[in-house]
């Protein structure tokens, strides 16, 4: 292919000796530089820094190939996503939504809360789950939505006291469990 302003070609180093990285005087902006003892793959940005892109791990190449890393980057993206995102509430009323879901909801009001679990008409995925924090002194109880919806639990559906944690799950129709640090 011929180059062309809009086209500039990637030139590749490489070494097979463990441990060593390029110099920077000795890549171009976007030029490669392979390490196949380690399976690194390095460049240069425009900040005249040098950035190891590859799928080693840099001491001796413990990830042998580039579907391993290919799986291990899926990977470490999917536990990123369901990692809990953290939501403040200051309130003493918040009705559950489908944007709660796998969130650890922090209530930090000093008078109670009600947490209301809505009816099936919203849409709410079987499977769902939301963590809740009583951090303030507020105590915080599950509410089932005008009596439509079950939600069951072994002790209560208050949490126990402050800074006690409950999970709620959606396991059916208008059917839920909460567990946890219960009173």
């Amino acid at each position: 292919m011929a180059e062309s302003s809009s086209y500039t070609p990637i030139r590749a180093f490489r070494s097979e000796t463990a441990g060593t990285t390029p110099a920077l005087e000795d890549l171009a902006v976007g030029e490669m530089a392979i390490n196949i003892a380690d399976a690194c793959i390095y460049t240069k940005n425009s900040s005249n820094q040098l950035v190891r892109i590859g799928w080693g791990d840099g001491v001796g190449g413990s990830v042998d190939t580039l579907e391993e890393y290919v799986t291990n980057v899926v990977n470490n993206l999917v536990e990123a996503y369901f990692r809990p995102t953290v939501i403040t509430d200051t309130t003493t009323a918040r009705t559950i939504s489908a944007d709660d879901e796998t969130a650890l909801i922090v209530f930090t009001n000093a008078s109670a809360v009600t947490v209301t679990v809505p009816t099936d008409d919203t849409i709410i995925p079987i499977g769902f789950i939301c963590h809740i924090h009583q951090q303030g002194d507020g105590e915080v109880t599950i509410a089932p939505e005008n009596g439509n919806v079950t939600v069951n639990s072994s002790v209560s559906l208050s949490a126990a006291r402050q800074y006690a944690a409950l999970s709620l799950f959606k396991i059916g129709i208008n059917s839920w469990v909460v567990v946890g640090d219960q009173s």
